[in-house]
């Protein structure tokens, strides 16, 4: 007679509602609405695969821990050559449930590459891709096999439940551009089943609803470490003018550009901000000649290589995240503004050449608005590259969005806290004002930038 030589003993089982706080992009594969689609259920509905979401849950583990060890490869399952064994965790696909949160809302949204020689559009460099936009709510059901000889499962699904309240799991594409961060709605409901006790086999096998009362997470013991060497940056810079990320109606009687929107609210994307990032890191590395200025940015922003001929296109992910900005109407208005180009020889319109943009404009007493920066595992000459970045920002030297030829996108410096390695320095308006000893500390990261270190 078989018998199992690490028999079950137990199930936990994890429920809730995820909150999405930021727009996701949880591409298909299909282009049909746009170049890239986003996933939908049998009914047309977003949806999270589960697949994708145990992934990043498995990714967002701490890399100190051992991933050959016994423990994680029975929670986690593993397979190699003719060997393999199935995970210990088990989820169902996250749906969307309308009843805990408003209708899903899909929007289009524009891309654009842009040459940093020219600071143009690439040639067919334009696209566009669906987003279902934030405040969507999926139900989450994660179901754990709990077995006698894995002492770890506990551990494992204890340091789940905190990297969600924490909000450190994004999912889909863009996540380093403020896209596909997840919350918690409510409390994540744990029920821990015993399979020694009858009870708890009874309730178990009735499923959902059975009055087994919800236990405390910490029952489940200590979660393992999740701290991470990383850099924080929040700035706040309040706008100076106006400010436009075009979107483009389909109606003949709408303008020809108009401010970006996400739900009820203007929105400076992440994806904006970080290619005005990009193009001025290039221009600092290569003002300052580093001769690891190009693996500096690649590392940093992510890459990707166009394939050649026979060979496939390598490609990384970035370690620079940048959240979106989000204006209200109680310090911004939308005008609409219209423009012409002139005929340079003859001085007078070009046939045809009429358009109107509606930018948005700060108001007299508009607040600041707060920029989120955040480097993995930074390096300090990676430090003193994004106080560089923070410095041409707070002057008005880098201007972010469309149009910045005539003025718009130009920030003033209010404020801004940095947190990195064991620093924790607070920026005020009148930056004279900050102590020495903080600015010998700030100037080590930049001496490390042009130092190549």
């Amino acid at each position: 007679m078989l018998t199992d030589k690490n028999p079950i003993t137990g199930k936990y089982i994890l429920r809730g509602w995820l909150r999405a706080v930021t727009p996701i992009h949880m591409g298909s594969g299909r282009a049909e609405n746009s170049e890239m689609d986003i996933i939908r259920d049998s009914d047309g509905r977003p949806c999270i695969p589960a697949s994708a979401f145990l992934g990043v849950l498995r990714h967002a583990i701490p890399a100190a821990v051992d991933r050959e060890s016994e423990g994680f490869q029975s929670f986690w399952g593993y397979s190699r050559d003719e060997e393999g064994r199935q995970s210990g965790i088990s989820c169902r696909d996250l749906l969307l449930d309308e009843s805990k949160g408003p209708p899903a809302v899909v929007v289009l949204r524009d891309g654009v590459e842009i040459d940093n020689t020219t600071g143009l559009a690439k040639k067919t460099g334009k696209f566009d891709f669906e987003l279902l936009e934030r405040g969507a709510v999926f139900r989450l059901e994660i179901e754990v096999t709990r077995r006698e000889r894995d002492p770890d499962t506990g551990k494992f699904l204890r340091t789940i439940i905190e990297l969600l309240n924490q909000g450190r799991i994004r999912v889909g594409a863009r996540t380093n551009n403020g896209l596909g961060q997840l919350r918690p709605k409510g409390n994540l409901d744990l029920f821990i089943y015993d399979f020694a006790l009858k009870k708890d086999v009874l309730a178990w096998l009735k499923g959902p609803g059975n009055n087994h009362a919800p236990a405390d997470p910490k029952e489940l013991g200590e979660p393992w470490d999740i701290s991470r060497s990383k850099c924080f940056l929040t700035a706040r810079l309040q706008l100076k003018g106006s400010l436009v990320v075009r979107s483009y109606g389909n109606e003949p009687e709408q303008p020809d550009a108009v401010q970006l929107r996400s739900g009820p609210q203007w929105v400076l994307p992440g994806s904006s901000i970080k290619g005005a990032l990009r193009a001025r890191a290039e221009r600092i590395v290569n003002t300052l000649g580093l001769a690891n200025g190009r693996e500096l940015l690649r590392d940093l922003f992510g890459y990707v290589d166009q394939p050649e001929e026979g060979l496939e296109g390598a490609q990384k992910k970035g370690r620079l995240r940048v959240k979106d900005v989000y204006l209200d109407e109680q310090g911004f208005s939308l005008e609409l503004q219209s423009r012409i180009r002139v005929n340079r020889f003859t001085g007078g319109v070009q046939k045809g050449a009429l358009f109107d943009t509606m930018p948005v404009f700060a108001k007299k007493e508009s607040p600041p608005l707060e920029f989120t920066f955040e480097i993995d595992k930074p390096c300090p000459a990676e430090i003193g590259l994004l106080l560089l970045l923070l410095k041409d920002l707070w002057t008005g030297d880098l201007a972010v969005g469309g149009e910045k030829n005539i003025g718009r996108g130009v920030f003033q410096g209010k404020g801004a806290r940095i947190t990195a390695n064991g620093l924790d320095i607070t920026l005020n308006e009148d930056i004279s004002e900050l102590p020495e000893e903080n600015r010998k500390r700030l100037q080590e990261f930049v001496t490390a930038l042009s130092e190549g270190e």
